[in-house]
């Protein structure tokens, strides 16, 4: 589809692409078969059963050969002079991770103002990090959370990307996987920079699990349940390091995540379901927790109505 042709097409042709087809129940497995087929540069691998994004990106990574890494998800695409203005950059300025921009595309519910403002802090330029900066810029509270996690809107050189994912663990993770991937992969990188007005990823917001629609009291305990994991994983990935500021960075990037969570339940949930959202938060998170994003909640609040008043 759009996805794949995205890569076929681009202005830059030294490339190879591992697709994998994470058991897919519709046509994606012939139109796949079409592009390894035609164009050598492709190849494919399949699940026999569906694993989930995490473990899909495991299996690509094991296959690829190439000096850097871009993950691609399959509803979304690339520019056409991506991976040219990549490749330039890091020919002339080599460094272990390059943060690249995003154009925005929204779809069903999601609003322009939401999608503009998406947008905008998807395209923040940080510039050059070294050493442990590197992780503080995206997961230490006292740097203000700089930069996005998300491991699609970043270039990796392959061996630190292959290294992180050879110590993550290789269970099924449904959401929030890509904290979990750039925090391991932060940990190992050496040096970062920006290259945000390369609007290279073109990211469809509002497909999938992404966006403002509504989910049900079950999909939100879902979620919770998946978020979990995640931050369990990312815990137990820290623990090994006997580092401080790594202990520093995933505790920052629990508080994060777990606040983007509670978000959701006064954006995603009707208003009747507000306290069995906040339940399923506790259930998996404490109730310390809980009361703290309901007391933000609160404070929030209170802040807008004096401010109405004014």
């Amino acid at each position: 589809g759009a996805c794949l042709e995205s890569v076929a097409g681009q202005s830059f042709s030294d490339f190879e692409v591992v697709v994998v087809d994470d058991a897919s129940s519709d046509n994606s497995g012939a139109i796949i078969e079409g592009y390894t087929l035609e164009d050598e540069r492709f190849r494919a691998v399949t699940h026999v059963e569906n694993r989930g994004r995490h473990l899909s990106r495991m299996t690509g990574i094991k296959q690829a050969r190439g000096e850097y890494v871009i993950f691609l998800d399959s509803d979304d695409e690339l520019s056409v002079n991506a991976l040219e203005s990549l490749h330039g950059r890091l020919l002339a300025d080599p460094v272990d991770i390059l943060h690249f921009g995003m154009s925005v595309v929204s779809h069903e519910t999601i609003p322009e103002e939401e999608r503009v403002v998406f947008e905008q802090g998807a395209n923040t330029a940080i510039g050059k990090r070294a050493g442990r900066d590197v992780l503080r810029t995206v997961f230490d509270q006292d740097c203000g959370y700089g930069q996005d996690w998300r491991v699609i809107q970043r270039v990796f050189r392959r061996p630190i990307i292959s290294d992180a994912f050879d110590v993550m663990e290789g269970a099924r993770l449904d959401w929030m996987e890509d904290a979990y991937e750039c925090f391991a992969a932060c940990v190992l990188a050496e040096s970062s920079d920006s290259l945000d007005e390369c609007r290279g990823y073109i990211y469809h917001y509002g497909r999938g699990t992404s966006g403002v629609n509504k989910i049900s009291v079950d999909e939100y305990d879902y979620f919770c349940k998946a978020l979990a994991q995640c931050l369990n994983a990312s815990a137990r990935f820290a623990e090994g390091r006997f580092d401080k500021m790594v202990d520093r960075c995933v505790d920052g990037l629990r508080m994060k995540c777990l606040e983007l969570l509670a978000n959701d339940i006064l954006i995603r949930l009707d208003e009747v379901d507000w306290a069995s959202g906040l339940a399923s938060f506790a259930k998996r998170f404490g109730e310390t927790n809980a009361a703290r994003e309901f007391y933000r909640f609160a404070r929030d609040r209170a802040y807008e109505l004096l401010q109405d008043e004014d």
